[in-house]
């Protein structure tokens, strides 16, 4: 049965009685509006059942010449080309791929490689390139077009390309330029951060006093231990042996030579904790190998004289226009003098690190064939163990900016008091570092002289530390930020880390007073913006660091005082 409304009759009725104030038809077709009509049932209960028809207020011209259809005619087939190829299925279709996937037009290709300009760099890019050595024609391709008596436009895509290539001459040699000029650039930079790194840690070594006041304590402690066997009475030991020091287990498994040596420096001459502050590029120099960068340096010079044999074989051909052997000239004499200049400069410098590494060998009686790899990567091995040690000992110990120690209490109001009370910032003074050697050697008396049982090192309790090791209070760049280490693979995880900017690292934590996770040197790093965002890109020569910041102004104020870090300007911030 209908539905009777307020408006008499049924919804059936209304609806028809409604519908007829449609009637109006536009002149020609229109473009439809697809709208979901309301259903009729419930019309009379709703606001549209009272609506008016205000067609006549309506500019139906305009209306009409705004949406009239434009149909397009029904297409017409076009019969479908047959085309004809000659090479390998797979291979044509992956040489169709390449060409889509690129919008290249073999004409181009072939454009570019026969004008060799200095812009034909913009256009060859290194995956490009790869891919036209990839697919240049094969001996067996150029036979096969040799006789081939068809036209050129019946060919498919993939054809007409290897047709088009076959016409270039020397077609190998100018891809090997291109390639070799395209590559070279990169693999040279590349080399400079990591040489200047290698240079920075040898240095290290040969100026730190900190860490053969170090190697002083772990061969007094050594000697102890080895007292009456064959292995007594060293006068030195070498370096490899470092990360042995924390194997060396005591009455407990966590109780190590190391723990026991870092607590014998916090009681005597607590500045020694901060030995990563001194080797801060050592530690992150783990296999670089300096025989490896001098030896990269000779193949960059056979790969310059490889450019200009390449360059002169193709200019001497005499079916290549006259316009293509000037360009080549003189863009590859161009390119290699360049890099000749600056190649012969770094050389010299390769060979002065190496040098300069030879005399850390010499300085600490190492054969002088040890690799710097292996060396690195030991010395890199014992910074880690003395930075964990240094941790699990002394948790709320943190880097000061001079690079010293200061054994205080942070008060309420400010002020830091040592055991006997009074304000005071203690300091490594000059005339400390110069009678440092006495210092040690007089508190290892002191250790061998206390009553415990021959060979038999004092308990890890009986010296545990009697007061809380901080920072003092100054100015520094701190706080908590989104932070992820970039992966080889590209691949981001974002973790929330508090950091603290220091001398000419970047320290990592868990959190604020937390886990010591990494350091980030800064040193000759790059500190760039991620375009429309507000992260920090921090590149240096080992590893690239993203750091999130919450506004623009706190990124200016972050990316300021990693580059004067990294200039090596270090004012307070």
């Amino acid at each position: 049965p209908g539905m009777h409304s307020q408006h008499g009759g049924t919804a059936g009725s209304l609806a028809n009685k409604l519908s007829a104030r449609w009637s109006k038809k536009p002149n020609s077709k229109l473009k439809p509006f697809h709208w979901k009509k309301i259903n009729n049932f419930v019309l009379p209960k709703t606001v549209w059942a009272d609506m008016n028809n205000v067609t006549q207020k309506l500019d139906l011209k305009h209306l009409e010449s705004t949406f009239k259809s434009n149909d397009a005619p029904a297409d017409v087939k076009q019969p479908v080309r047959q085309v004809t190829s000659k090479i390998d299925p797979t291979r044509s279709k992956n040489i169709g791929i390449f060409l889509r996937a690129g919008h290249f037009e073999t004409s181009n290709i072939v454009s570019f490689l026969n004008n060799f300009s200095e812009n034909s760099d913009e256009a060859f890019d290194v995956e490009m390139i790869l891919n036209l050595k990839r697919f240049q024609p094969t001996d067996d391709e150029r036979e096969l077009f040799k006789t081939y008596k068809g036209k050129v436009k019946d060919l498919s895509e993939a054809d007409q390309f290897i047709v088009e290539m076959i016409k270039i001459p020397l077609l190998p040699r100018r891809l090997e330029i291109l390639l070799a000029m395209q590559v070279f650039p990169s693999d040279f930079e590349a080399l400079l951060p990591t040489l200047k790194l290698a240079s920075q840690a040898c240095l290290e070594l040969l100026e730190s006093t900190m860490f053969v006041s170090v190697l002083e304590y772990i061969l007094a402690a050594g000697n102890y231990l080895n007292a009456g066997t064959q292995r007594g009475k060293a006068n030195g030991f070498q370096l490899f042996s470092l990360p042995k020091v924390i194997d060396v287990r005591g009455k407990s498994r966590n109780e190590t030579l190391l723990h026991y040596v870092m607590l014998q420096i916090e009681k005597n001459d607590p500045q020694l904790l901060s030995l990563f502050e001194e080797l801060s590029t050592c530690a992150c120099s783990a296999e670089i190998s300096i025989k490896g960068i001098v030896a990269e340096f000779d193949v960059l010079a056979k790969e310059l004289e490889k450019i200009q044999r390449n360059a002169a074989a193709v200019v001497s051909q005499p079916n290549i226009p006259n316009d293509l052997k000037r360009k080549l000239s003189a863009t590859v004499e161009a390119f290699v003098e360049k890099y000749k200049k600056e190649l012969s400069t770094t050389v010299e410098q390769s060979r002065e690190v190496e040098q300069t590494y030879y005399q850390v060998l010499e300085k600490f009686g190492e054969p002088i064939e040890t690799d710097s790899e292996e060396l690195f990567s030991v010395l890199s091995q014992f910074i880690k163990d003395f930075l964990k040690v240094r941790k699990e000992l002394f948790p709320m110990w943190k880097p000061h900016r001079s690079g010293t120690f200061v054994d205080t209490l942070d008060t309420a109001d400010g002020t830091q008091l040592v055991e006997n009370g009074s304000s005071h910032r203690s300091s490594v003074s000059n005339q400390h570092k110069e009678t440092l050697n006495r210092d040690v050697i007089n508190s290892l008396k002191a250790v061998q002289t206390q009553k415990t049982a021959p060979n038999n090192l004092p308990t890890m309790e009986s010296m545990k530390p009697s007061k809380v090791l901080q920072r003092p209070r100054n100015a520094k760049i701190e706080g908590s930020y989104e932070l992820c280490k970039v992966s080889d693979k590209g691949k981001k995880k974002w973790a929330k880390r508090f950091i603290e900017l220091d001398m000419s690292q970047l320290h990592v934590y868990k959190s604020s007073g937390g886990k010591y996770l990494a350091s980030i040197i800064l040193s000759g790093a790059r500190v760039t913006r991620e375009a429309d965002s507000k992260v920090l890109i921090v590149q240096n020569a080992s590893e690239t660091w993203h750091v999130k910041c919450t506004t623009h102004n706190e990124m200016e104020v972050l990316q300021a005082a990693l580059n004067e870090r990294r200039t090596g300007r270090t004012g307070r911030t």
